[in-house]
């Protein structure tokens, strides 16, 4: 078998040799494993930012929010939850079916009190973050937050996933059931359910989310699979069956400078 240490071969033999590696340079037609590799790592889901030499998302983090608004300096806290929703302290009044978060590339943005107020940044970095708010009133001021590390505890009735604490209070889901038409559910405040032109109930406790399409109609059991399924069994009024739910991504408004 040929070696690359041989001294007096003939050009032939030497030929193969190359042919077989032993010195010789890749094709260029091809690229090698070491090049893909570099070439995937580069890449970065939509809703990631590349800091560094590696993808970040804003999901399950929290900050301590200072800023200097038009009635003056202020602070509250914010958590990033699963599912583009967010747990804010700005007002007595907020919750998550109110409040919600997105993220393209770098560019991250908040929206509080049934978007009437945004806060938009550039993320350069996954601790401090300065960037600018916006009301409906067209009024604007700078603000900046500051992670908060540490364990972090799901409130109440959140669901633990991958990506942080989920509530899917102000979520839509496309619910795909036994016997049924698929049909759109939306979890709304005050634990009320919207389906169409109906209205039912909700609960959380962790994963496990309990709800009705109606009054008197079955009632469904469902566990949470991550931020983007539901799965689980209906019963009651006559009827039963299994049913899945896929989250229907919020879409946020035109970004206008």
């Amino acid at each position: 078998m040929p070696t690359c240490h041989a001294r007096r071969w003939g050009a032939a033999l030497l030929a193969l040799a190359v042919v077989a590696g032993c010195g010789g340079s890749p094709d260029p037609d091809r690229p090698s494993d070491q090049a893909t590799s570099g070439a995937e790592a580069d890449q970065c889901a939509p809703d990631e930012a590349r800091l560094g030499g590696a993808c970040w998302s804003a999901a399950g983090s929290r900050w301590r929010v200072q800023a200097d608004g038009p009635a003056g300096e202020y602070r509250f806290e914010l958590s990033l939850l699963a599912a583009g929703r967010v747990r804010a302290t700005d007002h007595a009044g907020a919750s998550p079916a109110h409040d919600e978060w997105f993220q393209d590339g770098p560019l991250l943005r908040v929206f509080l009190s049934d978007r009437f107020v945004e806060y938009r940044a550039r993320v350069t970095n996954g601790t401090v973050i300065i960037g600018e708010a916006i009301n409906v009133r067209g009024q604007r001021w700078s603000w900046r937050a500051d992670r908060q590390f540490g364990e972090l505890a799901c409130d109440g009735g959140d669901a633990q996933t991958e990506e942080g604490c989920l509530t899917v209070a102000g979520t839509r889901w496309r619910l795909e059931a036994d016997g049924s038409d698929a049909r759109v559910i939306e979890f709304l405040d005050d634990a009320e359910l919207a389906s169409g032109s109906s209205r039912g109930q909700w609960e959380q406790a962790g994963s496990a989310v309990t709800f009705t399409l109606e009054e008197g109609g079955p009632e469904y059991i469902a566990l949470v699979e991550g931020s983007r399924e539901l799965t689980g069994r209906f019963a009651g009024g006559g009827q039963e069956g299994l049913f899945r739910a896929t989250r229907v991504p919020s879409i946020p408004p035109v970004m206008h400078e």
